[in-house]
């Protein structure tokens, strides 16, 4: 679930945004294909509840914005206890912050700081492409 990848269609290489659950399906849609990094809009619980098994998987790292660092590892902070979910992640992020430009899978992401939803939410800005820019923003609300 709020699950996407991202995929740089010249070199095959790929980013993954919001893991929220079902690792095992993620890592198939993943096939051969190498993924970069995960990048967390916000970190509510059904939002983060595969990273550690994807980022073990590939050894990559996740992307967070610090104000909801706090969530990962709290399901109370985030949400997850009232869901009778206890998603706690291990893996540690690494921070991004407003306007931080992020290179991965050859690709130029923006980060844009969006706090509302969440006080750590952020949207990722990726590059034109066709003419057309796709952000994505973790939240409906």
């Amino acid at each position: 679930m709020n699950c996407y990848l991202v995929e740089n269609t010249q070199t095959h290489e790929l980013v993954i945004v919001d893991p929220g659950a079902d690792a095992n399906r993620i890592l198939a849609a993943v096939g051969r294909r190498r993924p970069a990094a995960v990048l967390l809009t916000h970190g509510h619980y059904d939002h983060i509840g595969a990273v550690d098994e994807v980022c073990a998987h590939f050894g990559i790292p996740v992307y967070a914005h610090p104000a909801d660092a706090p969530k990962l590892t709290d399901p109370v902070l985030n949400v997850g206890a009232e869901f009778d979910c206890d998603v706690r992640v291990k893996t540690v992020p690494l921070p991004v912050a407003d306007n931080q430009v992020l290179t991965l899978a050859g690709m130029k992401i923006t980060v844009l700081h969006t706090p509302g939803h969440s006080k750590g939410g952020v949207c990722y800005l990726l590059p034109e492409n066709a003419g057309h820019r796709l952000e994505f923003t973790g939240s409906y609300a």
